[in-house]
């Protein structure tokens, strides 16, 4: 698409998001929780910044959620398992979304009907 994209995870160092402030126009946060410490930094940095934030977090009212500039919430089918242990669809689910979201960006784009 044509976009400068930079690869995080919630445990690299928060120097590399500083390093690239300048050239971020939108970060895209995912947390199941919505109450990460690492990502829920980088969300507060980038408001600072005035950067705008899209987020992927369950469906429950959580910190990330509540400063998103676009939210999408994912239902969490086991909301008791905060450190992800046993399976869950939540992550599926996610990537799914993240699919239909695309689609539709492209199916609007090129005028696509189907």
């Amino acid at each position: 698409m044509g976009k400068r994209c930079i690869l995080s995870n919630g445990t690299d160092s928060i120097g590399i998001f500083e390093n690239n402030l300048d050239c971020i126009s939108c970060i895209i946060v995912f947390s199941k929780s919505g109450e990460s410490p690492m990502v829920l930094n980088k969300v507060k940095m980038a408001k600072k910044h005035n950067i705008e934030v899209v987020s992927f977090t369950n469906e429950e009212e959580n910190s990330i959620s509540k400063l998103a500039d676009i939210r999408f919430r994912v239902q969490d089918t086991d909301k008791l398992d905060v450190r992800n242990v046993m399976p869950n669809t939540f992550f599926p689910k996610m990537l799914a979304m993240i699919e239909f979201i695309i689609f539709e960006y492209y199916k609007r784009k090129n005028n696509y009907e189907k």
